[in-house]
């Protein structure tokens, strides 16, 4: 039985970037639009006289999924980079999981960022609402900042360095 090739990680290195800078893209879109004259959704739902309690939550929310699925991008870039059996991890989308098979040195910090960077994709894109109450527990917004973003993302792209030189740096200064 042959084996499936093994995915080039330029190209989910790649693909990581592009979600990244469509996720700063995504604040200054909406940074710039008129909220009374831009309202996505039927007209008659929206009463534009009173403020939107959830627009500045599913903002932060929609940014930081597109942020998590670029690092899961850049993490399964460095995982099929060391040459890992790639098809054994990629039924998850746990980002610390992927971390620690890329080889990356996680404080307990680190490893609360990427947990609740994960619940970003899931319960920001995929899932807006949970069921339950306790579909939340890898949800901690309070975790996901700018500062925690760059500590990990350093750690992951300073690896893609260390494997390859022609990988570019990515820039942070719209986070935050």
């Amino acid at each position: 039985m042959s084996k499936a090739p093994q995915p080039d990680p330029f190209f989910w290195h790649e693909t990581g970037s592009n979600l990244f800078q469509a996720a700063n893209f995504h604040l200054r879109l909406l940074d710039e639009l008129d909220p009374s004259t831009h309202v996505v959704g039927l007209p008659e739902a929206r009463n534009l006289d009173h403020p939107n309690p959830y627009r500045e939550q599913a903002r932060k929310r929609t940014h930081w999924m597109l942020v998590g699925m670029a690092v899961e991008n850049w993490l399964k870039g460095l995982i099929v980079a060391a040459s890992v059996d790639a098809r054994q991890i990629w039924p998850t989308h746990d980002l610390a999981k992927l971390a620690l098979a890329a080889g990356l040195d996680l404080e307990e910090e680190d490893e609360k960022f990427l947990t609740t960077l994960a619940g970003a994709v899931r319960w920001a894109g995929r899932y807006p609402s949970p069921n339950r109450d306790s579909e939340l527990h890898d949800f901690n917004e309070e975790c996901l900042t700018k500062e925690r973003y760059e500590r990990v993302a350093k750690k992951i792209l300073d690896r893609h360095d260390e494997l390859d030189k022609s990988f570019d740096s990515t820039e942070f200064d719209q986070l935050d």
